[in-house]
């Protein structure tokens, strides 16, 4: 006989007040919580140690003042003085070559045998220069029918002062008030307020621009009226005795005829120019801006190392005081140091027929604008006078000039007078032997 036992059943209305009064939830658990958290655990402690990159960078010294500084560079200058002066020797003695063989064929001479000699071709140019002159009075006297009489008069009175003073300067003088007209119409172009930015880039050579060109746009930019005016002056007078000295070797040293001495002097004048400009460039990149940025890096780091390390006893209020003191101290010593300038004027390329005519002729005299004196002094000794006052300028660290340029138009003066008249020659006798046979050069 089994035995049971039932147990007491509830009652339908129990059960469904019981459904009623209660409710089941699902509670949503992490699968594997033990294992998720050893993970989330080993990848705080991967991120807490640093990698070797982070390691060095740690331990690595800190980049100083000096090494983020960007150098400039000289390179480019080299290489565009270098080409610019051999294109300008280049193109000057092909056109001397060209016209000396025009006026060469066209010069009449008494002998049908007989070559014609420099001081014949000279007149022949001389003659064309009065013909055209003659042509440009006909053409203005008859741009000027139906004006008023007086205007005519007076027009023409000055066309024929100009056209004669013109006429009687010899040759030299010529090109030397032409580089003294180009010299004033960039002047004229400086007085106008909207191109000053244009200006201040193509006009001015400045040794971190890390533009070229402007080692020759420069010489022939002069932003005050005093200093075109003094350079105008010296230009005159000491660019006139240089082509003269240019001619009297070319008859003196037996050299080929030659028409004109015009653009040997324009290209001695332009490289002496260029090379002035890269002695100061190299100068300011090579010594002026290292000396600038050692002195304004030693002042950074000796006003850091000023600064205490905030402890226990320093607040916070102290820290920033010490750090302001330091920037400030950074910054006055910025401001004290002396800043690069950009540098212009043809007083290089004077400086260059100044030292050329000390050596050519040391018994003539000179009149020294600046430093101004009442009287003449010989001219060997006014061009040691001016090249020693540059290089005190350099010693005593004067700005009011630019001394490196003036000492590298002197020492291209210098040079030019020992090996100038070669270099010349070769110039010639180069393009006389590429055309010999093609136009029949120099037969």
């Amino acid at each position: 006989m089994l035995l049971s036992s039932t147990l007491p059943r509830r009652p339908p209305a129990l059960l469904s007040a019981c459904a009623a009064t209660r409710s089941f939830a699902r509670t949503v658990q992490r699968a594997l919580p033990r294992t998720s958290r050893i993970a989330e655990q080993k990848a705080t402690h991967v991120n807490a140690v640093p990698s070797f990159r982070e390691q060095v960078a740690r331990t690595a010294k800190p980049e100083s003042f000096r090494d983020r500084v960007q150098w400039p560079s000289a390179g480019r200058q080299v290489m565009f003085a270098l080409g610019a002066s051999g294109l300008f020797f280049a193109a000057a003695s092909l056109k001397t070559e060209e016209e000396t063989e025009f006026w060469r064929r066209h010069t009449f001479t008494f002998l049908p045998w007989q070559a014609p000699h420099s001081a014949s071709l000279h007149h022949a140019v001389k003659v064309d220069i009065y013909n055209k002159l003659s042509a440009g009075r006909d053409s203005l006297e008859r741009t000027m029918r139906g004006w008023p009489i007086a205007l005519q008069a007076y027009c023409n009175a000055t066309y024929v002062a100009l056209a004669n003073a013109w006429l009687n300067a010899h040759e030299g003088r010529r090109v030397c008030w032409t580089l003294c007209a180009a010299n004033a119409a960039v002047w004229v172009l400086w007085r106008v307020p909207r191109l000053q930015g244009f200006m201040s880039r193509s006009f001015t050579h400045h040794p971190l621009s890390g533009r070229s060109y402007t080692l020759l746009t420069s010489v022939f930019s002069h932003k005050s009226f005093l200093h075109l005016a003094a350079n105008s002056f010296a230009l005159a007078s000491f660019g006139t005795a240089t082509w003269v000295w240019m001619r009297n070797e070319n008859v003196r040293q037996g050299a080929p005829v030659q028409s004109t001495d015009s653009y040997h002097f324009l290209a001695f004048f332009l490289s002496a120019g260029l090379f002035a400009g890269l002695v100061s460039h190299v100068a300011t990149t090579k010594i002026i801006f290292p000396r600038l940025v050692a002195r304004m890096s030693q002042a950074t780091q000796s006003a850091l190392d000023n600064v205490a390390r905030p402890t226990a006893a320093h607040t916070a209020a102290e820290a920033a005081a010490s750090a302001g003191n330091a920037g400030s101290s950074s910054a006055a010593a910025a401001a004290a140091a002396r800043p690069i300038l950009p540098s212009l004027g043809a007083s290089g390329a004077i400086y260059a027929c100044l030292t050329l005519n000390a050596l050519a002729w040391p018994h003539a005299e000179m009149s020294l604008v600046f430093p101004p004196l009442p009287f003449g002094v010989p001219l060997r000794m006014g061009a040691a006078a001016l090249v020693a006052m540059d290089i005190t300028g350099l010693v005593r660290g004067w700005r009011l000039f630019d001394h490196w340029a003036h000492l590298g138009g002197a020492a291209f003066g210098v040079g030019y007078y020992a090996y100038g008249t070669e270099w010349w020659e070769w110039w010639r006798d180069l393009w006389t032997e590429v055309f010999r046979d093609e136009k029949g050069w120099g037969r």
